[in-house]
C-alpha cells in the first residue's frame, strides 16, 4: 500500500511538472513574445516580517547582491530584459542562504523585474527548482505580477512551489495573466531556519501568448495509469 502511495504522489508531481512544460512548449510552436523593453532589477530582503530593505536599487537587465542581512548571508541575481532571451520575463538564477544562527527566523528575499511592456494575455510558466536543503529549513517559492509596475509587490499570483523541507524538487505552475505596456513581475523566496541551516533554489519566469492549452495530457494521463498498473501488480506479487 506504502508503495501504490509513493508511485501515485511520484505521478502526480510528474503529471504536473510534465504538463507545464509541454504547455509552454506548445505555445512556443506557435508563438513569441513581443517584449519590447529594457527591464528593471532590484532586489529586496526582510527577516522576521519586517520591513522590506532594498538590497539592490533597479539596474538595466540585471542584478545581483552578495553578503550579510541580518542572521543571513544570502548570495541572490536576477536577469531580465533585454539580456534574457525571449519568451523568458525574469530568470533567478540561484537564491543561496545560510544562517549559523541560534533560534528560529524567517527570510523573504524578493528579485523584482519592472517595465515589462508585454503585449496581450499570456500564460505565465514559472519553473520552481529546490536544489538542497541542510540543517532545519523549509523553503517556498512563490511568484506575481502587478499590473501597476510596483517594486517588490505581489498582486496577481502566477505560481508557487512548497513549503520544501528536502531537495531537489521541481515544480511548474503555469498562470494566464495580463501585462499590458508596462508590469513588474516579482519571485519571493521564503526561508524559514531553525539554528544553523542553509537553502539553495532557483525561479525562472516566461510569457508566451495564451490561451493556457492542456498539450499532451492524454499521454501523461496514459503514462501514469501504466506506473500505477505496474505498482499494483508488485503489490499481488508480494
Amino acid at each position: 500500500m506504502a508503495e501504490n502511495r509513493l508511485d501515485r504522489k511520484g505521478c502526480a508531481m510528474k503529471t504536473k511538472y510534465l504538463l507545464g512544460a509541454a504547455t509552454a512548449l506548445g505555445l512556443l510552436a506557435t508563438a513569441t513574445v513581443n517584449v519590447a523593453n529594457a527591464a528593471l532589477i532590484s532586489i529586496g530582503a526582510r527577516q522576521d516580517g519586517g520591513a522590506i530593505t532594498q538590497l539592490v536599487a533597479p539596474t538595466v537587465g540585471v542584478a545581483s547582491f552578495s553578503g550579510i542581512f541580518g542572521v543571513y548571508t544570502v548570495d541572490a541575481g536576477g536577469t531580465g530584459q533585454p539580456i534574457l532571451p525571449q519568451p523568458g520575463v525574469l530568470n533567478s538564477n540561484s537564491l543561496d542562504v545560510s544562517t549559523a544562527g541560534s533560534g528560529t527566523h524567517t527570510l523573504d528575499v524578493y528579485i523584482t523585474t519592472q517595465g515589462n511592456n508585454i503585449a496581450g494575455l499570456q500564460a505565465f510558466t514559472s519553473a520552481f527548482t529546490l536544489n538542497s536543503i541542510l540543517g532545519t529549513a523549509t523553503t517556498t517559492l512563490s511568484t506575481f505580477l502587478d499590473a501597476a509596475n510596483g517594486q517588490f509587490t505581489t498582486i496577481t499570483p502566477l505560481g508557487t512551489a512548497g513549503p520544501f523541507t528536502s531537495g531537489p524538487v521541481i515544480d511548474v505552475d503555469v498562470a494566464a495573466a495580463t501585462c499590458g505596456a508596462s508590469c513588474s513581475i516579482t519571485a519571493v523566496y521564503h526561508v524559514v531556519t531553525t539554528n544553523s541551516a542553509s537553502s539553495n533554489a532557483t525561479i525562472n519566469v516566461s510569457a508566451v501568448p495564451g490561451p493556457i492549452v492542456g498539450a499532451g495530457l492524454p499521454g501523461l494521463i496514459a503514462a501514469c495509469g501504466g506506473l500505477l498498473a505496474l505498482a499494483r501488480r508488485r503489490r499481488q506479487r508480494s
